[in-house]
């Protein structure tokens, strides 16, 4: 019983799902009050902060890694050098959400400003994970988007503008990672003079050793965090706001909840009978998420946003699409707890993002249609592809490195 209570799993997982459940409210409040255009634009300035909050090369991750193994002296100074790395990709965050985001300059001002004090944070929630700390994170998150509903459902109750909704639940954010920080740094001691840290060869370091940790980075948050905004690009407004709805309330949902469920069992996942199990859960979860989207899913999404129709056409080709994504999730799950596999993530992973990257320009350039099914077929064909390979290449290998884990 005193390890159930103690559990950072446990904790982590509940305050996750909870987490989930108020975002999935806070986005219905959000897409009843606003008319199609500024519930787009909330889309996709969301989906680009996504895109900028996890533009940290890698580091964040890394320096869990590195702190799991280093000596509580030491803990200071690991500290402060991903801080210095960051600080550089925190630089180059903010030029880039002021230059691609709309709204006036005081608005991009404030919003990017508010991006790089959340990105200089990280480091100190790496630290919160890597001490086993990680429920706290969570709970700061449940707290952070708690008081940003609060404080939108009041700001729609006076008419408040879509540009005051976003500044307001990304203060929130702020707010939740100052919190962070003083938690972390009570933790830390013996913190170091800048004068004895070696700046340049410290970045250098930092960069190369959150390399391998880029790759598979970027693949999820093309398709978690960024599709969205990568798809304003290339649909018309109604068909964005569609898409977003269906990522929001079908994908995201989804992909959470078992992200959940793989997380609470990380530990068990080197074991052959935990991987047995996981592998015939996603088998059956692959094949039933597809039938109950299609059979549900446009009775559920008429009654969340009735102010777009869906054909479907359109939910049976996304289905394949979130099956794809959960698939790939759970062995991803179960390659990342195995040192061997690192660097075979990391090819698999750059050849998901070049055919991810392949698909957009081939729908851009040989589409003559812009439509959601014709795009999500296009993604569809990109991801398949690259599922073919990896599934290729962990038949390939069975036998010998992956054994016992594909």
């Amino acid at each position: 019983m005193k390890y159930f209570f103690n559990s950072d799993s446990l904790w982590s997982s509940l305050f996750h799902v909870l987490k989930s459940v108020i975002v999935l409210y806070l986005n219905w409040i959000i897409l009843s009050n606003l008319n199609v255009q500024n519930y787009v634009l909330w889309s996709v300035t969301s989906s680009l902060l996504i895109v900028a909050t996890a533009s940290d090369f890698g580091i964040g991750q890394y320096t869990v890694t590195k702190l799991i193994h280093a000596n509580e002296n030491d803990w200071a100074r690991i500290l402060i050098e991903s801080l210095l790395a960051i600080v550089p990709l925190s630089i180059v965050a903010f030029l880039f959400v002021f230059l691609s985001m709309t709204g006036g300059w005081e608005f991009k001002l404030i919003m990017a400003s508010l991006l790089v004090l959340r990105i200089l944070t990280i480091p100190f929630g790496a630290f919160l994970n890597a001490k086993n700390k990680f429920k706290v994170r969570k709970i700061l998150e449940f707290v952070s988007y708690v008081l940003g509903t609060i404080v939108i459902s009041i700001l729609l109750y006076f008419k408040g503008s879509v540009y005051q909704l976003l500044i307001a639940l990304n203060f929130c954010f702020f707010v939740g990672a100052i919190i962070t920080v003083h938690i972390s740094c009570k933790s830390v001691h013996n913190w170091v003079s800048l004068s004895k840290i070696n700046i340049v060869n410290s970045i250098k370091e930092t960069f190369k050793g959150s390399f391998p940790f880029l790759a598979n980075n970027i693949t999820g948050l093309i398709t978690y965090g960024g599709f969205v905004w990568i798809s304003s690009f290339f649909l018309p407004e109604t068909s964005i706001g569609q898409l977003s709805v269906m990522h929001t309330f079908l994908f995201v949902s989804a992909y959470q909840m078992y992200d959940v469920f793989l997380k609470s069992r990380q530990a068990d996942l080197i074991h052959s009978e935990t991987i047995f199990q996981i592998k015939k859960a996603t088998k059956w979860i692959m094949i039933f998420s597809p039938i109950f989207i299609i059979v549900l899913g446009q009775p559920i999404l008429s009654i969340i946003a009735p102010q777009f129709k869906f054909s479907s056409a359109d939910l049976a080709l996304y289905s394949i699409f979130i099956s794809c994504e959960l698939g790939y999730l759970a062995f991803q799950s179960l390659i990342q707890v195995n040192k061997k596999l690192s660097h075979y993530l990391i090819r698999y992973s750059l050849i998901r993002l070049l055919t991810f990257v392949l698909s957009n320009i081939s729908f851009y350039f040989f589409s003559n249609k812009t439509d959601i099914f014709t795009y999500i077929l296009f993604i569809l064909t990109g991801l398949i592809v690259s599922l073919i390979y990896y599934m290729y290449h962990s038949m390939a290998f069975s036998k010998k490195q992956l054994r016992g884990v594909l």
